[in-house]
């Protein structure tokens, strides 16, 4: 094994697991005889300073790739592959982690500091490999080191029994869920012969791998990859764990775990897709989930009162929005899903950043009528906020209604020819348009309290720290600048998948 390019390739991943000791240490030394907040603002710089390393390490893996350098080539024997287009997601994904890591060190749930920063940092460890793994093996270890993390995140405020209720029943439905990915994964090793993502397309296009092995693979895959990006009908764990879990975990979960397993699913299943004489009966399951998930979604958030539930059932809808990419089983398909990934994370890591510090200025879980008249006391707060919902809703010039349009656009565009209903996707995209105005409602019910409601406000004036409105901030032009301008980060995912 050729240990210096061991070491060079995991140098990111390195960087990180050396920050997340040192912060172990430090609190459990130095930091221990600390108050709760004191401990949580220095393990959290600790813990910014090892993901801004570990960025810069991605960063320089990605001009060493772009450059042609030879020295990540066959990496793992091919375990875990660096390419453009799998390290820019993967800086991406420490980039969110930044963020979270700053909403999160103001409202630490307990005593266990270091352990809540730790987990966070694990979890991203998970989701860069899960990114830029080519392997199953690989593949299916990254799972688990997200979904325990998460798991654990998820559970994290012991002193609120519910927190450890839906701690406790998204373990349970994830070991499910595990179950039915793995038996999938065994399935398809068994079908093609192969670990590698490139071998087993290899072997599917071939014809070498028995067809009805690859639909039941396929099948046990859909169900614990659904589970993972919270698609109906494997939804049921997401209000809770959204709700009761802590803010930033849930917006962590929201963002950070949708793009790497909607990163896994173009991988995995896009050549598959493209190439398998199941075709038709793999989209027409994938079809009938992303149905499922638009309607129970936005069904479910119309009777929300709670803005963190609302928002959980709103990312099962744009599950179920974004699976309508896969089905287009094409390239352009397979960009609209990875573009669509990045915009709902950036608005979504924004409205739960927001709603994380007025449940803690709160002191409790925030509902919808918490924030009458919240523009009278915290304008800005409320404009930032009105951004990250209004691109949620796929209004334009807002990125989410490029995103729409790009996800649409590509089912439509691999099946132009229709002589009736049933032939074409017409059909689905008109769903999901008459969902996106259902939608409508309950995002504009959050707005009008936010921005219109004349009632006296409930909130007081808000003093947010340097590090929350520099987030918010850089998350809303994000979100604004790829509504402007999304050609650039679209050119470039097609580059790299070209």
């Amino acid at each position: 094994m050729n240990y210096p390019q061991l070491f060079l390739t995991t140098l990111p991943e390195l960087i990180v697991v050396l920050g997340m000791f040192v912060a172990l240490g430090f609190d459990y030394t130095k930091y221990k005889e600390l108050d709760p907040q004191t401990r949580s603002n220095k393990v959290a710089a600790l813990s910014t300073i090892a993901l801004m390393l570990g960025l810069a390490g991605v960063v320089w893996q990605f001009l060493q790739v772009t450059d042609g350098s030879k020295t990540f080539s066959n990496s793992f024997n091919g375990q875990v592959v660096l390419t453009p287009l799998t390290l820019w997601f993967k800086g991406l994904i420490f980039v969110l982690a930044l963020f979270v890591v700053q909403f999160a060190k103001t409202d630490v749930p307990n005593k266990h500091v270091s352990e809540y920063f730790g987990l966070i940092l694990l979890s991203t460890l998970g989701m860069g490999f899960l990114i830029t793994a080519q392997n199953l093996i690989m593949l299916f270890v990254s799972i688990e080191l997200i979904s325990l993390s998460l798991y654990g995140l998820t559970a994290f405020q012991t002193d609120k029994k519910f927190s450890v209720e839906a701690g406790i029943k998204y373990f349970t439905i994830g070991g499910v869920s595990s179950a039915f990915l793995l038996f999938g994964l065994s399935y398809l090793f068994g079908a093609t012969n192969e670990l590698s993502f490139e071998g087993i397309t290899a072997a599917i296009t071939s014809g070498a791998a028995p067809q009805n092995y690859v639909l039941i693979a396929s099948a046990f895959l859909v169900v614990g990859l659904g589970f993972k990006i919270a698609a109906a009908p494997f939804h049921l764990w997401a209000p809770d764990t959204y709700q009761c879990g802590p803010v930033p975990v849930a917006a962590w979960v929201a963002s950070g775990s949708k793009i790497a397993s909607f990163f896994l699913l173009v991988q995995l299943f896009g050549p598959v897709l493209e190439t398998s004489e199941q075709k038709e009966t793999l989209i027409a399951g994938i079809v009938l989930v992303s149905v499922l998930s638009m309607v129970l979604g936005n069904i479910g958030a119309l009777r929300q009162s709670c803005v963190k539930r609302l928002l959980a059932y709103s990312s099962i809808a744009h599950a179920g929005y974004i699976l309508i990419g896969l089905v287009a089983a094409n390239e352009d398909g397979s960009i609209s899903v990875l573009f669509y990934a990045v915009i709902y994370s950036l608005a979504t890591l924004g409205a739960f950043a927001t709603i994380g510090i007025i449940d803690s200025r709160l002191g409790r879980e925030a509902q919808i009528d918490d924030f009458n008249g919240t523009w009278k006391q915290n304008p800005g707060l409320s404009i930032l906020f009105m951004i990250f919902i209004l691109s949620l809703a796929g209004i334009p010039p807002l990125s989410g209604f490029f995103g729409k349009f790009y996800l649409f656009m590509a089912a439509i565009g691999s099946q132009p020819e229709i002589a009736s209903w049933s032939e074409g996707f017409y059909w689905l995209v008109a769903v999901a348009l008459l969902m996106s105005a259902v939608s409508l409602f309950y995002y504009v019910k959050v707005l009008k309290a936010f921005l219109v409601s004349a009632d006296t406000p409930k909130l007081p004036s808000i003093q947010i720290t340097k590090a929350e409105g520099a987030g918010l901030l850089l998350l809303a032009v994000l979100v604004v600048y790829l509504g402007i301008y999304p050609t650039g980060l679209v050119e470039f995912i097609a580059a790299s998948l070209g």
